[in-house]
Order: C-alpha cells, then sequence, then structure tokens
C-alpha cells in the first residue's frame, strides 16, 4: 500500500508519470478530491494535502512529509484555524498564521467557511475522518511524479500543448517508448546557446 505525500494540483492541463508495481510507465492526468467528515455527518472539502493553500477558504490536510511547521501565511491572509489531529482525532483546535506539524500526526488548517467548518463541527476528543480519492485508480502506482505539458502523445506531437512556458529556462521531460520497456529522460540546460 502507497502513501500519498502530496495531492496532485487538479490542473487538467498538467500531466503526471507514473511507474506501475509491474514496472509499466504510464502518463496519467491525475484529480484530487477529498473531504474532512464530522462526527455529525457534516462534510467540507479539502483543497489539497501538503500544498500551498490559495486563500485558504476550504481546508488543507498538512502531514510531517510538508514539514515541521504549516507554511506562514502571509499578513494580508487573516488567521487560519488549525485543528491538532493524532490517531484521527481532534487534540485542540487554534487559530494562528502557522503552528507546528505533529510528528505522529496532521493538521486541518483552513480560514472562512473552512474554518467555521472545523469550529463549528469539532471539539477536542472528536473523531475526524479524511476521505481521500485520486482519480484515475492509483492503487497499482509504485510511485508518481508531477509533471507538465504532454509533448508526445500516442507517437505524436499534439496539435496544440496544454500550457506554455516561455523563456530559455532549463527543463526536463520524461518518456517511454511504445512498448513501454525503455524510459526516456531528457534534460535541457536552456541557458546555454548549445541549448537553443
Amino acid at each position: 500500500q502507497g502513501k500519498l505525500v502530496s495531492s496532485p494540483g487538479n490542473r487538467s492541463d498538467m500531466a503526471a508519470f507514473g511507474l506501475t508495481f509491474d514496472k509499466i510507465p504510464q502518463i496519467l492526468r491525475l484529480q484530487f478530491y477529498g473531504q474532512v467528515v464530522a462526527p455529525n455527518g457534516n462534510t467540507s472539502e479539502i483543497a489539497g494535502i501538503n500544498k500551498i493553500g490559495a486563500g485558504y477558504e476550504k481546508i488543507y490536510v498538512y502531514t510531517p512529509d510538508f514539514g515541521k511547521t504549516t507554511p506562514t501565511i502571509p499578513t494580508s491572509i487573516p488567521s487560519l484555524t488549525f485543528a491538532v489531529c493524532r490517531d484521527d482525532q481532534i487534540i485542540s483546535i487554534q487559530e494562528g498564521k502557522t503552528i507546528d506539524i505533529p510528528e505522529d500526526g496532521y493538521i486541518l488548517a483552513a480560514r472562512g467557511a473552512g474554518g467555521e467548518f472545523l469550529k463549528n463541527n469539532f471539539t477536542s476528543g472528536d473523531p475526524v475522518t479524511l476521505n481521500l480519492n485520486i482519480n484515475p485508480d492509483i492503487s497499482n502506482l509504485k510511485m508518481a511524479l508531477g509533471g507538465g505539458a504532454v509533448l508526445v502523445e500516442n507517437g505524436q506531437i499534439p496539435a496544440s500543448f496544454s500550457h506554455d512556458i516561455p523563456g530559455t529556462n532549463p527543463r526536463t521531460a520524461i518518456g517511454f517508448t511504445q512498448d513501454k520497456k525503455t524510459m526516456i529522460l531528457a534534460v535541457v540546460d536552456g541557458r546555454q546557446n548549445e541549448s537553443r
């Protein structure tokens, strides 16, 4: 059984590389959906796991894989509500700009509607359930790595790329042969004249 270290970014224009336990490479477009379930049955959407929040109106989950503390939010954003969890149980609910992530637990962080959900549906000692789903099913993946635009698909260059990354910066690409037996890694140092 694998471990979800970080949720995908939920961008349909971004692809990921996956490798199955049978060593079969795949190019995937991953979508994440998660929710926090309170003891009373109420639910709230999880925006991401170990991701920097975009406004924090929805709940974000931070595990020790993120680091020792949650990200420090800008002074322009009001304080967040943090639910400290161990063994899928609420230990405490606090307000602030950042908080330590317990080595044996996780943090639920939000403000606005997400923060109100945490404050109004949980108290210390309550059980918490996280429903985490990724589509397509990743249970057969040994590993997955986030990426960007697909440059070649089914042996063909797409009519248009899903997004443009301008400039002459270094780039890395990953692919595999049609029979999926050989992986191809390409690295270009775009800042060198020889790379253009």
